[in-house]
């Protein structure tokens, strides 16, 4: 499992890279202007509506499809993988035209009609951005199957290209526009569409049409999409809802936020999404096996390794988010006071790290249960908090109080995510993993972050590469130095849990 794990993770780095070039440019041609604003907009409808559908299909059938491949039940696996995919394939090209044909009503539904500037051009995006809908949720489902059957290359390879291609056409455009960041961005998703159905056709996985086969399996999961669908709706309108009271505040906050965000997931994608990912089949598979005492002492390492991770990147942030900012986006019409601006929406946003991480992978675990209740229940608890603190970050004209919204929905679907984990399986001592964590933590990173402010003023005249260079040496020699020479390294990688 964790070989496929640093397959997917060092995949995912690779593609953050790709995508990072693709927001720089943005941010070297076009700043935080009506143009971002817009196309960030544009994506939100088909985005949001992609994300849901890959919610329940990971919830309602990649957990049980796993369990029929791992116990070898092929004629029932191939079944329910046909009676899925003609289902996939329906939904998507409703969504699609949804998209395309009545897109300011769409945007009719989020902005205010005072705003009618950015939402006629929110408008004209989404008429482009819809068509992604097709080849990205049909694409998903093709990843799950690989991910099933162990192939988990293809389909972490696949956003790579797609990421790439973008990339290598934004550059090749002569003047971009609104309709450049929209098409090149249709073009890589049609890629990464390709890529995942290319070794789907090589596998020649068996797809039969057998009602009766399949009918109980699918059953399921269409009775788990009644509440999991209403779920996936309302967790996945938190990053909507800030963007679009981020319009609120004027032009170039939603902007601002997309570019925050885009550090943001950067982290996130690398750090937990990419594992969750390998999670899902694998929770799949130990609970077909009746294996808790191994589902626990995963969850609880897991936990150790992202309190370590959360404080090690959320500090950093703090340290040199600003600089990192600088260097990575400063050229064009991006300047100073912009860099400013997205550093400390990136700092506030790092304090979800642990949360988010920590949730997901139970809800992971969750998810290969098919608690579809359970998961509509977390959701609707994360959405109150964050619809809650984000009116009152519109109400105080607070840009980093709507943002912060997100941490704090977070933070309520983890505490309950962890009492539901305790109410499942016997997962004593996760609480004091986390405590156990933050103050070893604190041991290693406090004295990190002291030595490298009392010595800062003999990097800051170097040019800003090297600067945030030896800072972040600096900072990690010292840190590292701390994990071994107070032998913490064991307890992260939860050694002492293996004789349990």
């Amino acid at each position: 499992m964790f070989r496929a794990a640093r397959t997917v993770v060092l995949l995912s780095i690779l593609v953050q890279v790709a995508a990072f070039l693709r927001t720089a440019i943005i941010a070297a041609i076009f700043g935080a202007s009506l143009t971002v604003d817009a196309y960030n907009l544009g994506v939100v409808a088909p985005t949001l509506l992609a994300t849901v559908i890959n919610g329940w299909l990971q919830v309602g059938f990649v957990g049980r499809y796993a369990g029929l491949v791992a116990t070898g039940e092929a004629a029932a696996a191939s079944a329910y993988r046909t009676q899925m995919f003609l289902t996939v394939l329906v939904i998507s090209v409703v969504a699609t035209l949804l998209c395309v044909l009545q897109p300011d009503r769409l945007m009719a539904l989020f902005l205010p009609a005072e705003q009618h500037k950015i939402a006629a051009a929110s408008a004209d995006a989404l008429r482009v951005t819809g068509w992604i809908l097709l080849p990205m949720i049909v694409g998903d489902f093709l990843g799950f199957l690989l991910n099933s059957h162990g192939r988990f290359f293809a389909a972490a390879a696949a956003p790579l290209l797609n990421a790439a291609v973008s990339v290598a056409l934004l550059l090749l455009w002569s003047e971009p526009g609104l309709f450049a960041l929209t098409v090149t961005l249709l073009v890589g998703i049609s890629v990464q569409f390709l890529v995942v159905a290319l070794p789907i056709a090589l596998m020649r996985l068996e797809f039969s049409i057998n009602i009766n086969g399949a009918w109980d399996e699918m059953r399921a999961t269409l009775w788990a999409a009644l509440p999991l669908l209403s779920a996936q709706v309302l967790v996945n309108l938190a990053s909507a809802i800030v963007q679009f009271r981020s319009a609120q505040l004027g032009e170039g906050a939603v902007s601002i936020f997309g570019y925050a965000i885009r550090l943001h997931g950067a982290v996130s994608q690398v750090m937990v999404i990419g594992l969750g990912t390998v999670l899902l089949p694998h929770f799949g598979s130990l609970w077909a096996r009746h294996q808790k005492t191994q589902i626990v002492v995963l969850l609880r390492r897991l936990t150790r390794m992202s309190v370590l991770l959360s404080a090690c990147i959320g500090i950093g942030i703090w340290l040199f988010g600003e600089s990192v900012v600088t260097l990575l986006f400063k050229r064009g019409v991006f300047d100073s006071e912009l860099a400013g601006s997205v550093s400390r929406l990136w700092a506030v946003l790092s304090i979800s790290l642990l949360p988010f991480a920590v949730g997901t992978f139970i809800a992971k675990f969750c998810q290969a249960l098919r608690g579809s209740f359970v998961i509509l229940v977390s959701s609707a608890i994360s959405f109150a908090v964050n619809w809650s603190v984000s009116y009152v970050g519109v109400q105080l004209g607070s840009l980093s109080v709507i943002v912060f919204s997100l941490t704090a929905a977070f933070s309520a679907a983890t505490i309950f995510w962890v009492c539901w984990l305790y109410w499942i399986v016997p997962a004593k001592g996760l609480g004091m993993d986390i405590v156990g964590g933050a103050l070893r933590s604190a041991a290693i990173f406090l004295p990190a972050a002291a030595i490298d402010s009392a010595v800062s003023a003999h990097f800051d005249q170097l040019p800003l590469f090297w600067s945030v260079f030896f800072h972040g040496m600096l900072f990690m020699t010292v840190a590292a130095g701390a994990i071994f020479a107070f032998d913490f390294w064991r307890w992260f990688l939860g050694q002492d849990l293996s004789a349990k």
